[in-house]
């Protein structure tokens, strides 16, 4: 008997062990980037280069791994008014304004200005003296930013926040000399990024790897927290993992590989490459406040084609919105009683709609619930009034539109804002959480696990078995309005929004109830829709419009 039970130990420990990833002993230092939130739509850090130091901001690229500024010699800054502005112009997304702003609004650096800085020659792996002898670069990343400029090389001082287990801090900064990056000369985004992603273009070089080599951190990795829920600090942990962060279950995942059929954004090896932060979205849904939880067809279907769950995502920091199958964004539209706003691009629901509940985003066993407070954007005219619905009641855009745009999935900024992401470059390995929601704010220091090998510590390995068969493959296609069945849509008027379209559609007075549950009428407005009708009109994407800063 008494062997009998030590087998049985010693199996249970043996399964324990493949569930979930051993942890290091923790460490008293890592760096760690204080991070700055704007206005919800942007991760920001503010950095200082050259000699003597010039300080802008560059925006935290989770996607790309290059770390590029936009260079004087083509970029203005923007007065301070400008950079500081986040209302949103109620005819676009948001973000359009990235494309017809003449100036960057993070700021520029000039090379020319630095006694330290010089342009680069990525042939000869030396320093040079004028853009003639520098390497000239041309990028395309799968989000859809392109950057092209001459490599450079300068001192960076990166400032860093120590963190004590009192609750104290203090603020300095680590220099790192003779950094490559990149200096731009042009740009469909007119904010430079600290990228934190695996190089895969010529010359392409991460920082994270200089801290690697200063043998600051084991492995090119990082973790990150984006949320300012209660007050908490957003941050970027370099080389490892903080216990306080994680809620709940921390699952790891390999890295999704990728197909890119058009070899525009992946040009090597056929277009294949297993580099980029890419999940697998098993299910979405929806939890009304009242527990009720409602789970959305495990099939989904996109133009002409049909497909099923699981669903490959690329995580991307930069964008505003999540991507995601077009039946899939239908139902959740339903079940918050959303109307298409054909002349601004948006879904628009009531902005009461954000406190009924959560969206939830499956991953496996690992289940993201994100407030749908967190996933909607107010809506301003262009006096800065609020956008409103007929009734009076303020518009909001929700933060999710169809994958057909990009081709893919993609799950943006209202993702990553809800989740605490760790990631090993090294291994193209990473790891999720839902975030720490205490209802006070979060005083606790971080206690920190350096990431030393393939398993991220503190994390268990998801369930997903057809996890090896799972492959994003990237198209690029229009919708033709012709190939849809028409759906309530709306228009935007004086600053108010009309709803037109089919008698059986919800109205805006089925709204959430004063409860918080989902009312009974949107739920009967979307049964009945779910049985006539399977797809709505998207009359304007035939052009493909980038949601991203």
């Amino acid at each position: 008997m008494f062997q009998l039970k030590v087998l049985f130990l010693a199996l249970l420990t043996a399964a324990m062990a493949k569930n979930t990833t051993s942890a290091s002993a923790t460490v008293d230092w890592l760096p760690v980037f204080k991070l700055k939130v704007r206005d919800n739509r942007a991760i920001d850090y503010t950095i200082e280069i050259g000699s003597p130091r010039q300080t802008l901001e560059l925006r935290l690229d989770v996607g790309n791994a290059n770390l590029w500024v936009p260079g004087a010699d083509s970029f203005t800054a923007c007065p301070t008014a400008r950079a500081t502005s986040t209302t949103a112009d109620s005819t676009t997304s948001g973000t359009a304004s990235a494309y017809v702003t003449p100036c960057a609004p993070l700021g520029v650096y000039d090379l020319n200005s630095s006694s330290s800085g010089s342009y680069f020659s990525g042939v000869g792996d030396i320093a040079v003296d004028s853009e003639d002898d520098a390497t000239g670069v041309d990028y395309s990343y799968l989000d859809g930013i392109e950057i092209s400029g001459h490599l450079a090389v300068d001192g960076f001082d990166f400032p860093i926040q120590d963190a004590f287990r009192n609750g104290s801090s203090v603020n300095h900064s680590l220099a790192l000399q003779d950094m490559r990056f990149l200096y731009a000369n042009d740009s469909n985004v007119n904010t430079g990024a600290l990228g934190l992603g695996i190089p895969c273009h010529d010359y392409s070089v991460s920082f994270i790897d200089y801290f690697k080599k200063a043998d600051f951190i084991k492995n090119s990795s990082y973790s990150l927290v984006t949320s300012t829920v209660n007050k908490s600090d957003p941050v970027l942990i370099l080389g490892g993992v903080s216990s306080t962060r994680i809620s709940g279950d921390f699952y790891q995942y390999d890295f999704v590989p990728v197909v890119d059929v058009t070899q525009r954004f992946v040009t090597i090896n056929g277009g294949y490459t297993d580099t980029l932060p890419i999940v697998p979205i098993t299910g979405i849904g929806v939890t009304a406040s009242d527990g009720e939880s409602v789970m959305f067809p495990h099939t989904f279907t996109e133009q002409n084609a049909t497909g099923t769950y699981p669903k490959p995502a690329l995580l991307d920091s930069r964008t505003l919105y999540n991507f995601i199958p077009y039946s899939t964004l239908i139902e959740l539209a339903l079940e918050l009683n959303a109307y298409y706003a054909s002349d601004m691009d948006v879904w628009l629901v009531n902005c009461d709609v954000g406190s009924v509940g959560t969206i939830d985003i499956h991953l496996g066993d690992l289940v993201v619930k994100m407030p749908i407070s967190s996933v909607l954007y107010e809506q301003k005219n262009d006096d800065g009034s609020d956008l409103v619905f007929q009734s009076g009641d303020k518009a909001c855009a929700l933060a999710f539109l169809p994958d057909n745009t990009f081709g893919y999935s993609l799950l943006g900024l209202p993702f990553l804002k809800n989740i605490y992401l760790a990631v090993n470059n090294d291994y193209r390995t990473l790891a999720i959480s839902n975030i720490v929601r205490d209802n006070k704010k979060n005083t606790k220091a971080d206690v920190l696990y350096p990431m030393e090998s393939e398993t991220i510590p503190l994390a268990r390995y998801n369930n997903i078995s057809s996890y090896s068969e799972i492959t994003m493959t990237v198209t690029t296609y229009a919708l033709k309005p012709s190939q849809l069945p028409k759906y309530t849509e709306v228009f935007v008027s004086d600053g108010e929004v009309y709803v037109t379209g089919s008698d059986d559609s919800p109205s805006t007075s089925a709204g959430p109830s004063p409860s918080g549950s989902y009312s009974g009428s949107t739920r009967s407005a979307a049964s009945s829709h779910r049985q006539s009708t399977a797809l709505p009109s998207l009359l304007v994407l035939l052009v493909l419009f980038v949601y991203f800063l």
